[in-house]
């Protein structure tokens, strides 16, 4: 307990003590006169019936005064004394001074004594300056004042004794027979203040000593009763304070100190039951909180606090980490301004990865405003931070590769721009398109697309500088930025890259079980060359990177000017293509297929036209390569069949004989795995036998598809459809393809039917694919027949169709039509 606590407890204690003192002083002080009074009456009394006894054998006037003097000469106290009879009336003896003539209180005092003389009456009474008068009666003879002692000093009605000139403390009235005058004596006051004040002062001592025992009693008893409990109370406060929470109050006695006790303790323990149910609701918060003193020391973290920010409380460094001094800064600003600030915060972790925080510190103010200590609050937004980082990366990024998307591309390539304009150097741009990867993922699956896809980011950022960027377009399309060309220098540059990217990406790839192969396309375009807008540079390198499709693929090609037009001029046919069989444009031509030895009929080839009201009859050649790379040849394809299914169930039911109709197939028609279900629906919904086609398929295809489409081509020749080579001889023919395929037939290209009659060769190596192909029991049909002399060489060498303007040039439904009615007619009467 402190020292103040006991002084504000020791004055009043000592003030209570002090009112005692001075209360007991005064009822001393009372008491001591009133004994002093009584003291004085019986010393009159007994100097009465001492004058009594002497006036008895006196008879003397002188000899009474005589002896009166020496009375009072021997007493102390006496200021008067008289004695008076009644008849006579004498004055015996009186030292009433001064005189009585000329005295008013003398003349007073003879009158009450001329009224005790007179009526009888006699008593002690108090005068108002403290003297005490007596008047005694001077007894008749024969009368002994023993005998009156009791009476004397029995009390009388009240109504009596109270005099004017005093107070009456003690009355008695006698009869006048019983007394003949009276004996009046006078104390003086000062004798009895005199005697009070040696009681007093003897009396006073005893009791300021039992004052002083009573209060250090009093003080001893409330030290132990009160004093040391309340300060086991303050001190348990303090430990408290200083985090010692298990300290209790070690108070045992039953009266209302130990209930106190008792009290206090239950409520310490309903606090720290209350704070650690508060403890586990903080630590548990997904918040870290902490609480710093005025003087930087944390006070309080929680489980969070500790588990994140244990970097700041690391207090071993001897300069403050980078996030520590991040933190000291927003602290040293809330320390100013007395408000709270808000801010993000990186943290290492103990795992060597990183958290993200929102953190606010805020100050901790007490009730006059002054600041006591800084807490804090952060948030985890780690996840957050993730999922902006993984919406960016969406944003600009590829998800796949992880390459730069098309929109951070175009936000690169414009910034290379600028720099180059800045200083005075060149861009190159390298549009990048994979030959065969659409074979790859259709064939071998999405998956292994993906694969591949990845090994090829890959592979175009080793080709390339740190300084250049790669980027996918979408698709199986990349692009590459390449800055920082010299202007005498950049064909050049850009020749080696191009070539070091086709290299890179050509070599075999090993993706999950498969090796694979792809090539690339890639356009090349220059700033400030060619434009110097971003949009056209793009546009000229996708030009020149179709140039190199459709010129055969796996090469590189600088943008030229004259590559617009043919650019324009395949993008507008792309565009009337995409309305041309909602316009209905589209049509098909039949060209008949004869027997070679009998000339009969064995079936037609159906064949595509496009007659646009802009651009007019569009060759095939033209038109069916932009098809397929947009991908339009897939829904044109699927119309093709039904189209040509169609007429077959029309001529069957009109009674024209159509044995078999050959249907050109595209690339991406055979890389899709549900063709031959669509094939067949068409087929039931006719009702047609499945032999009834025939479908045609380049060797170029053949040989670049087989690996993947091998599957489809035999669902195709189970279900009863025929499947021909066309352009055999074009394509590096392998006899071991031929093996492993399920055809029944393959055509001749025109270009060898073209020299037959004219050149040696050409009719050595169509009679080798003849005779190669009856030895695999195949039909070979030579397509371009356009003489006699073709015609007669192919019937010589056993071929066992033909099909050219020779035998019918290719003609629309009706004219076919008219032509079969007309060759059945000419059948018919050959007959008969």
């Amino acid at each position: 307990m402190t020292f103040s606590l006991r002084i504000k407890l020791i004055v009043p204690l000592l003030f209570i003590g002090a009112l005692f003192a001075v209360l007991g002083a005064w009822v001393l002080n009372w008491v001591a006169e009133d004994h002093m009074r009584w003291q004085s009456v019986e010393r009159s009394r007994l100097l009465a019936v001492a004058i009594n006894e002497t006036v008895e054998v006196m008879s003397e006037l002188q000899e009474i005064r005589f002896a009166v003097e020496d009375i009072v000469a021997s007493e102390e106290g006496i200021s008067g004394i008289s004695v008076v009879t009644r008849d006579p009336f004498v004055i015996w003896a009186s030292s009433i001074h001064p005189g009585i003539d000329d005295d008013h209180a003398s003349q007073q005092m003879l009158k009450v004594l001329m009224e005790s003389i007179k009526q009888g009456t006699f008593g002690h009474y108090l005068l108002p300056g403290g003297d005490i008068v007596t008047f005694y009666p001077l007894l008749s003879a024969g009368y002994n004042s023993q005998n009156y002692r009791d009476r004397f000093h029995s009390r009388v009605d009240p109504q009596v004794t109270d005099q004017a000139w005093g107070h009456a403390m003690a009355q008695v009235k006698l009869s006048p027979d019983e007394y003949r005058g009276v004996v009046y004596l006078r104390l003086d006051s000062s004798a009895i203040r005199a005697g009070a004040a040696d009681i007093f002062v003897r009396s006073g001592m005893i009791l300021i000593l039992a004052v002083f025992c009573i209060c250090v009693l009093g003080y001893a008893v409330f030290h132990r009763s009160v004093l040391r409990p309340i300060g086991h109370i303050s001190d348990t406060i303090q430990r408290q304070k200083a985090g010692e929470t298990a300290t209790r109050l070690a108070l045992n006695s039953d009266d209302e100190i130990g209930v106190l006790g008792a009290s206090f303790n239950n409520m310490l323990d309903a606090i720290s039951e209350r704070d650690q149910r508060l403890r586990t609701v903080v630590d548990n918060l997904p918040v870290a909180l902490s609480l710093k003193t005025k003087d930087g020391d944390y006070q309080l973290v929680n489980d969070k606090f500790s588990l994140w920010f244990s970097d700041l409380l690391d207090v071993t460094r001897s300069n403050p980490s980078e996030a520590q001094q991040l933190r000291l800064n927003y602290e040293k600003q809330v320390r100013l301004r007395q408000t709270d600030m808000t801010f993000e915060e990186t943290i290492a972790q103990v795992d060597g990865g990183y958290r993200h925080f929102t953190t606010t510190i805020f100050p901790l103010l007490d009730g006059g405003g002054k600041f006591t200590a800084l807490g804090s609050a952060s948030t985890d937004i780690s996840e957050r931070k993730a999922a902006e980082q993984e919406v960016r990366m969406l944003a600009y990024f590829d998800s796949l590769t992880g390459l730069p998307n098309r929109s951070l591309f175009g936000d690169r390539l414009q910034q290379a721009l600028k720099n180059a304009e800045r200083n005075g150097t060149y861009v190159g741009l390298l549009f990048i398109d994979l030959d065969g990867f659409k074979s790859v993922n259709d064939t071998l699956g999405h998956q292994i697309g993906d694969l591949l896809l990845e090994e090829v980011s890959l592979r175009l950022g080793q080709a390339v500088r740190s300084q250049d960027t790669v980027a996918r377009m979408g698709g199986d399309e990349f692009t590459v930025i390449v800055v920082d060309l010299q202007a005498d220098r950049a064909n050049e540059d850009l020749a080696l890259i191009a070539n070091k990217i086709r290299s890179s990406v050509a070599s075999p790839m090993i993706l999950g079980e498969h090796q694979t192969f792809v090539t690339s396309s890639v356009g090349i375009s220059i700033y400030p060359e060619n434009t110097v807008k971003a949009e056209e540079l793009i546009i000229q390198a996708d030009i020149a990177m179709y140039h190199v499709k459709n010129g055969g693929r796996d090469e590189f090609q600088f943008f030229q000017p004259d590559m617009n037009t043919e650019m324009h001029e395949r993008r507008r046919i792309e565009d009337q293509l995409r309305m041309a069989m909602e316009n209905h444009e589209l049509s098909i031509a039949y060209q008949p297929k004869v027997d070679t030895l009998t000339g009969e009929l064995i079936g037609a080839e159906a064949l595509l036209r496009w007659n646009n009201p802009l651009l007019g009859t569009v060759p095939p050649l033209k038109f069916i390569p932009i098809a397929e790379d947009c991908g339009l040849i897939i829904p044109i394809g699927e119309w093709v069949i039904e189209t040509v299914v169609d007429t077959l169930k029309l001529w069957r039911e009109q009674g024209l004989e159509m044995p078999r109709i050959a249907i050109n197939l595209s690339p991406r028609q055979l890389r899709d795995q549900a063709f031959s279900q669509r094939v067949q629906s068409i087929l039931n919904a006719t009702g047609l036998s499945p032999d009834c086609l025939e479908f045609e398929i380049t060797e170029g295809v053949f040989l670049q598809e087989v690996e993947h489409s091998q599957s489809s081509l035999y669902r195709l020749r189970e279900s009863g459809v025929g499947l021909a080579i066309d352009d055999f001889g074009t394509g590096f023919s392998s006899l071991s393809y031929l093996k492993k395929l399920p055809v029944s037939s393959v055509k001749i290209d025109k270009t060898f039917v073209d020299g037959l009659s004219v050149d040696p060769v050409d009719e050595d190596i169509v009679s080798a694919i003849i005779a190669m192909a009856h030895s695999m029991h195949l039909t070979v049909v030579a397509e371009g027949v356009e003489t006699q002399e073709q015609y007669d060489f192919l019937r010589e060498v056993h071929c066992d169709a033909v099909q050219g303007w020779l035998t019918g040039v290719p003609m629309p439904q009706t004219n076919l039509s008219e032509w079969l009615r007309h060759r059945e007619r000419h059948s018919e009467e050959r007959v008969e």
